[in-house]
This record gives C-alpha cells, sequence and structure tokens, in this order.
C-alpha cells in the first residue's frame, strides 16, 4: 500500500540548442554508449509503504522528465535543485549518472 508521494518538478534547461531552440536529444536518437551532459531542476520522489521506501530521481528539462539512475545513492539531493549531469541512456530510457554538478 503506498502511504506518501511526494513531488513537486520545475522546469529547466538545456542539452542542445538548435535554431535558438533548446532540445534534449530522445534517447533513440542517440548511442547508449556515448556520454550525454544535460542540465535541469531536480525532482525527487519518495514513496513510502509498509515494508519499504524509495527515492526516485528526474531531471525536469525542455518540458521532458528524464528518469534518473545512481550507482550509489546520492546525498542531499532535493526538488528544485539546479544540476547538470552527465552519463549514458540505459535500454529503458533511464539516464544512468556518472556525474553531478551541483549549479
Amino acid at each position: 500500500m503506498l502511504v506518501c508521494v511526494h513531488a513537486v518538478a520545475f522546469v529547466l534547461a538545456v542539452a542542445e540548442v538548435a535554431d535558438g531552440v533548446c532540445r534534449i536529444p530522445s534517447p533513440a536518437s542517440i548511442q547508449t554508449d556515448a556520454d550525454v551532459v544535460l542540465e535541469g531542476t531536480l525532482e525527487v520522489l519518495i514513496e513510502d509503504a509498509d515494508r519499504s521506501s524509495r527515492t526516485l530521481y528526474f531531471l525536469i528539462s525542455d518540458h521532458r522528465r528524464v528518469p534518473l539512475r545512481f550507482s550509489r545513492r546520492p546525498a542531499n539531493l532535493v526538488t528544485g535543485t539546479r544540476v547538470r549531469v552527465r552519463g549514458r541512456w540505459d535500454a529503458d530510457s533511464a539516464l544512468v549518472v556518472s556525474e553531478l554538478t551541483r549549479l
């Protein structure tokens, strides 16, 4: 049973600029073995249930919500934090983050 979900989203910015329009390439349009650098606003959701809980991370950019995965849980990240992430696309369209910088 899901007890609580907390979510707030903010709109953010860039990855690729063409003709003055910022665009994030879709995972299907780029190689999964190529590094991607995105900037945006972090969205952190905490799902809390009777037997377990989990924290989900997303990058909000160009009106798109990109799921983020970390090899180890990042410390002190909250919704609304402006970040730059570097990583590679996973097969399920999540960005596996290798580096995160707070802006």
